[in-house]
């Protein structure tokens, strides 16, 4: 395990700190975090080009670990591994110390598979599983370069989905991959959020939850404001708004309450892809989490069938017929 950042602690630091004792009940079913990281399922964690991804991602990590709320979220930590696949061992853990992570306190192993030229799933797998033997996360991050083909065509990430969920089955693992997402056109930012992964749409479609996280502004440059969108499959949507210290830190702001109820209305009901049902209590959820009345809610759903973007299917029951 040379490249573990565990194997270089102090000697009075647990090999493994997250090991699952034998007591724990149906550990493979235990969410990572409640509501928004299932087990044993492929997640994406995504952003814009610069927007600080990874840093955060390191930064939640840093609370995971800890057993603390993530993203507002009950937390169950478990033996894992973080995979740099396009970036080397030493920068990564730049990127940790950059946030105010310590590397040799953080409990959060690290190793490189582009220092090692590793550029395949299973090559990925069995060198984290081999640093890290008892693994139950594996947090990829690059994964484009493990992708059998070009990204940006659906059956090349087919097939990347499809020896990530072997790796899933054989292992018993749950996979968090971590690449970018694009920036929004102009007038779009609020279409389809799920779709914005880099390359083909076929990343959101089959993936479990997906995180976008994008620069407010993306035409300047010097916006330290950030947001993200959560989208589990099962569970509701959710909005965050952030900006960054100056150490390049997310800082959750009171924006968090401070939505703009038609936009955000729409970026959690189209979180859902084209032919997705809805239904009344989806409708309620999305206005009690925005904290806009249901009557105001109900009002945009009726604003959207007259464009077409919604129909209604029966009383109560609602369908998604057009993302644009």
């Amino acid at each position: 395990m040379a490249e573990n950042s565990n194997s270089t602690a102090t000697p009075d630091t647990p090999e493994n700190p997250f090991a699952v004792s034998e007591s724990t009940e149906s550990p493979d079913n235990t969410p990572i975090v409640d509501c928004i990281l299932p087990s044993r399922e492929v997640h994406l964690w995504s952003g814009t080009s610069g927007v600080g991804k990874t840093a955060f991602l390191f930064q939640t990590l840093a609370d995971w670990v800890k057993g603390l709320p993530v993203l507002g979220y009950a937390s169950h930590p478990v033996p894992f591994c973080y995979v740099a696949c396009e970036r080397s061992r030493e920068h990564t853990l730049s990127t940790m110390s950059r946030v105010g992570i310590n590397p040799r306190e953080s409990h959060i192993p690290v190793v490189s598979a582009f220092d090692r030229k590793l550029r395949t799933m299973d090559e990925v797998g069995n060198f984290a599983l081999t640093e890290v033997p008892d693994a139950k996360l594996l947090i990829l991050d690059g994964i484009t370069r493990l992708v059998p083909g070009n990204p940006n065509h659906a059956s090349s990430v087919g097939e990347w989905f499809t020896q990530a969920g072997a790796l899933i089955q054989s292992r018993g693992v749950t996979i968090l991959a971590v690449t970018c997402a694009s920036k929004a056109k102009e007038g779009e930012r609020y279409l389809s959020p799920r779709q914005r992964i880099s390359g083909s749409s076929a990343w959101g479609a089959m993936a479990g939850t997906v995180v976008v996280i994008e620069d407010e502004k993306s035409e300047d440059p010097r916006d330290l404001n950030r947001t993200m969108f959560i989208l589990p499959l099962n569970s509701p949507p959710k909005i965050l708004h952030y900006t960054l210290d100056d150490r390049g830190r997310f800082k959750l702001t009171a924006k968090e309450r401070d939505v703009e109820a038609p936009n955000d209305f729409e970026i959690l009901l189209f979180a859902r892809p084209v032919g997705a049902y809805f239904t009344t209590k989806d409708v309620d959820e999305i206005c009690d989490s925005l904290g806009i009345s249901r009557r105001t809610g109900y009002r945009y759903v009726t604003t959207l069938i007259s464009y077409d973007r919604v129909r209604r299917v029966t009383n109560g029951m609602y369908q998604v017929t057009s993302d644009t």
